[in-house]
């Protein structure tokens, strides 16, 4: 009876040292899915931020691109405007000119 009650109280022992490990082990997997969640959220975060860092540079070529032609356009909208306006003073001298380039036969167009 006493070797049984010997046997029984080392089985509970067993029995209660195999669930801390258990616990522990438990703990542990837990403790390493984090930190392996904590690496990949770390990785995606550092490709994200260098995929950021290539589209604002792209970004800001693209900014100066759009820069360099609004102010092509500015240039070439003044110029127009500028002769636009030249034209408009200078319509009755153009039709003048060309009146008498073509009266003596020699600057209309080829016959």
């Amino acid at each position: 009876a006493e070797r049984q009650r010997g046997i029984t109280e080392f089985a509970a022992e067993n029995r209660r040292l195999v669930s801390i490990m258990a616990e522990g082990l438990d703990e542990r997997a837990r403790a390493l899915a984090q930190a392996e969640a904590r690496l990949s959220h770390a990785r995606t975060v550092a490709k994200l931020a260098a995929e950021l860092a290539t589209v604002r540079r792209e970004a800001d070529q693209q900014a100066v691109i759009v820069n360099e032609l609004r102010h092509s356009v500015r240039r070439a909208s003044s110029r127009f405007s500028r002769a636009k306006a030249a034209a408009g003073r200078g319509d009755g001298e153009a039709a003048a000119g060309h009146c008498v380039g073509t009266a003596g036969g020699g600057g209309g167009e080829p016959g």
